[in-house]
């Protein structure tokens, strides 16, 4: 019976894509753009959210989604990465020592023309 049970237990995990992934909602606080003669601050839309989901590999940036290539941990941060030269990395715990709050991040993305840099904080 042991044996079944243990069997049956690990074909649900195998089975089930959603454990161990989670899904991220982040409000931006700040946004720049940035180019060849510096940087300069933009204001932010109302629909500026990201929306990070591991389940279905899906990064929602306002309305457009594009595939979650890649996600890393990397020490207490947790990076994810969109295309080839995207990413989104979001500290994963409280650090007292350099005043960074669970889930703040930094995401750059990049058009090869000019880089958005957007700051913020995503919830748990």
């Amino acid at each position: 019976m042991k044996k079944v049970s243990f069997i049956i237990l690990i074909f649900i995990f195998i089975s089930n894509p959603s454990i161990g992934g989670e899904r991220y909602v982040c409000d931006v606080t700040s946004k720049h753009l940035c180019d060849k003669l510096g940087c300069k601050k933009l204001e932010l839309p109302t629909d500026n959210y990201r929306i990070i989901d591991e389940n279905t590999k899906t990064y929602t940036v306002g309305k457009k989604t594009w595939s979650l290539d890649k996600t890393i941990s990397s020490g207490i941060f947790k990076i994810f990465k969109t295309g080839k030269v995207s990413f989104l990395k979001m500290n994963t715990m409280d650090e007292p020592v350099t005043g960074m709050e669970r889930g703040e991040f930094i995401e750059v993305r990049d058009t090869f023309l000019v880089t958005f840099i957007s700051y913020g904080k995503c919830k748990f």
